[in-house]
């Protein structure tokens, strides 16, 4: 330890601006000193330093070594307890790791504290006080909000797990006569039947003191709340039942604020139902329980990634969901297309469970009412219809042909991933025009995946390139009982395959090229490489 001690004094001696103050020593399982920094524009800055044992790998996720300055709270990127806000990569040399993160610290005291800049991101508010246990999400709003402005909050109760409640926030109801407000959240998740009613409140600034520190005490919100929403809430025993409080006690007020460009970021306060803070206009020091909000918009949620919008606005059938059709349909929703029909006959057994989207535990029902609570489950932005139903020969019905052809005529992309080639003659013999259909089917133990393009010739097509790679029609699986022959392929290897055709497809969408058909071939030999030939 005490080698350790000489190798952090040394690295900090290093640099010209910056002195020790404090020895450094060690305390308990930590090393602890003082600094301070040479600022020439601005006074010097004075900082504790704190190491753990654990530095200089990180403590979970959490940076073991810390500067800390409370007086420095007003200034962007500085923690609740006063530390400076960084995240270095992790490095196993405490030497370089130290010098790396002395230069960072140095870094921020030349933006952040001498320059003051403001790089415009969001930064969440620090609360003294917040009930986490409670969660409430916010999406897209529908209108344009407007400040100033006050009224009915509704919310529904989503999830619960251990002592923690999710709830999602419908809307609006203002009571100034201005646009009523309904959140983006798809139809299995959306709506005002059974919602709990809060308040809630538009205001011009954020609840802080400064920067992102959270005010403490209702009589903070004296010189924000207008006159008349102090007297909405001090009359909110007459429009609020005790039915809508939370734990049978709280009444939740949404507090809406302007951050960048413009968009609206919302907090969520309990109020004691018993005893609430106004009284005759005048507002009382009791200090304010926070809960916790969570921006849920659609931009956010799929913010890390998501496929181009030429699929994720566009109205999506996918026909069969064996293997590859659940697949397919899981990895649309996971990158953000908000509709996405299934059509299939087949019930979910046991075997399918093993490389396709199923599950055990649901037991034996139509794959169309599995998969769609799966998909639904995934996004609370995507629609999903199911219809557990078989397309016929067109010859069965006489006006079957119109209504096939009308009910697809609703749809931008028609995916074919039945592997029937009595699907695909009916979709040749429907002659569908100004529609993309892609028939996707895998065979040779998912070395290799057939990508269709074309709203014709489907069926000859698909017969030409299997004859083509040599499809293995010997080596197939047989169930037991009287049923057809599959081939064989694990879970993996057809995900890989399905989800580099659907990045091909992708790739040619954002870059404005035509979708043409393809083949993807692996490889084996080649370290499993997979080549693509239009």
């Amino acid at each position: 330890m005490e080698e350790r001690l000489s190798a952090i004094i040394n690295i900090f001696q290093q640099f010209d601006d910056l002195k020790i103050i404090k020895n450094f020593e060690i305390i308990d399982s930590y090393i602890s000193g003082k600094i301070e920094i040479s600022c020439l524009q601005k006074p010097n800055i004075i900082f504790d330093v704190k190491i753990s044992n654990n530095y200089p790998l990180k403590s979970g996720t959490v940076e073991s070594i810390s500067f800390i300055n409370k007086n420095l709270k007003k200034y962007s990127h500085i923690n609740f307890d006063g530390s400076v806000c960084f995240h270095n990569p992790t490095h196993p040399d405490l030497e370089y790791k130290l010098e790396f993160d002395i230069k960072a610290l140095l870094e921020w005291v030349d933006k952040y504290y001498i320059k003051e800049l403001n790089d415009g991101h969001f930064e969440y508010l620090f609360y003294k006080n917040q009930d986490s246990n409670q969660v409430f999400l916010f999406s897209d709003p529908d209108n344009s909000i407007t400040r100033e402005d006050f009224g009915f909050m509704f919310f529904n109760k989503h999830s619960t797990f251990n002592d923690k409640n999710t709830f999602l926030i419908q809307g609006l109801k203002s009571q100034t006569g201005r646009n009523n407000i309904i959140f983006g959240w798809s139809k299995y998740y959306s709506g005002f039947k059974g919602a709990n009613k809060g308040l809630y409140y538009i205001a011009e600034k954020p609840p802080v003191y400064y920067r992102n520190f959270a005010y403490e005490k209702w009589s903070d919100f004296k010189t924000i709340l207008s006159n008349e929403f102090f007297k909405f809430l001090n009359d909110s025993k007459r429009h609020i039942e005790r039915k809508h409080l939370l734990d049978n006690k709280y009444l939740i007020l949404l507090y809406g604020y302007p951050i960048d460009n413009e968009k609206m970021h919302f907090e969520t306060l309990k109020i004691d139902y018993y005893n609430i803070p106004i009284f005759k206009n005048e507002i009382s020091d009791d200090y304010i329980t926070w809960c916790k909000t969570v921006d849920s918009s659609y931009e956010l949620f799929f913010g890390r990634g998501k496929l181009n919008d030429n699929l994720t606005e566009k109205k999506i059938l996918i026909i069969g969901i064996g293997a590859v059709g659940s697949s397919l349909s899981e990895s649309l929703v996971r990158g953000g297309c908000k509709y996405v029909d299934i059509l299939d006959y087949d019930i979910k057994e046991i075997g399918n469970i093993c490389r396709a989207k199923y599950n055990f535990m649901h037991g034996e029902r139509p794959k169309v009412d599995e998969l769609k609570f799966s998909l639904i489950a995934i996004s609370p932005f995507v629609n999903v219809e199911s219809y557990n139903l078989p397309l016929l020969p067109l010859q069965t019905l006489p006006d079957l042909k119109k209504n096939y052809a009308d009910y697809l005529d609703k749809y931008d992309f028609i995916f074919n991933c039945s592997a029937s080639n009595d699907v695909n003659i009916i979709l040749d013999q429907l002659e569908i025009k100004n529609k993309t259909i892609v028939s996707i089917s895998i065979s040779n133990h998912a070395n290799d995946l057939v990508c269709i393009i074309g709203n014709e010739n489907i069926y000859n097509s698909n017969s030409e390139i299997f004859q083509e790679i040599n499809q293995d029609l010997i080596d197939m699986f047989n169930p037991q009982g009287c049923w057809n022959p599959t081939f064989k392929a694990s879970y993996h290897n057809i995900n890989a395959l399905v989800n580099y055709a659907l990045s091909n497809i992708d790739y040619r969408l954002k870059k404005g090229l035509a979708l043409k058909t393809f083949l993807l071939q692996v490889a084996e030999e080649s370290n499993y490489k997979i080549n693509l030939k239009d």
